[in-house]
């Protein structure tokens, strides 16, 4: 499951026009203009931005330093559904807002009960 905060901000990402989508790749530097990413790889640039290295020698951008890593967050988040977001993103050709569409209506989302902060 994953939070309403964080799954607001990645469906906000995927809407706002500012990543250009790519497949097979989290993400792959385009020498003639943006980087483009697929839809993991948005969450992992919302998630954290810094995580990115590029390997000028592999020509391949990795997330916190490995080909292929998520943010921890995501997997506990989406467990068995992120073979979906591959096949959605690659396989399926859909567009990033089409993605989501699909998350908004695919992921289960826990809200947290901030009222018992200060209470533990």
């Amino acid at each position: 499951m994953m939070t309403r905060k964080k799954r607001d901000e990645w469906c906000a990402a995927l809407r706002s026009g500012k990543y250009k989508q790519g497949k097979k790749r989290l993400r792959r530097k385009n020498h003639d203009g943006p980087d483009t990413f697929c839809c993991l790889g948005v969450y992992c640039d919302i998630n954290d931005p810094s995580k990115w290295n590029y390997n000028e020698n592999d020509r391949e951008y990795y997330y916190e330093g490995k080909v292929g890593t998520l943010p921890v967050s995501l997997w506990d988040y989406t467990k068995s559904s992120t073979m979906e977001f591959f096949e959605w993103n690659d396989s399926e050709g859909k567009t990033f807002p089409e993605i989501a569409d699909l998350i908004e209506q695919n992921i289960p989302i826990v809200d947290i009960d901030t009222s018992l902060k200060g209470n533990e």
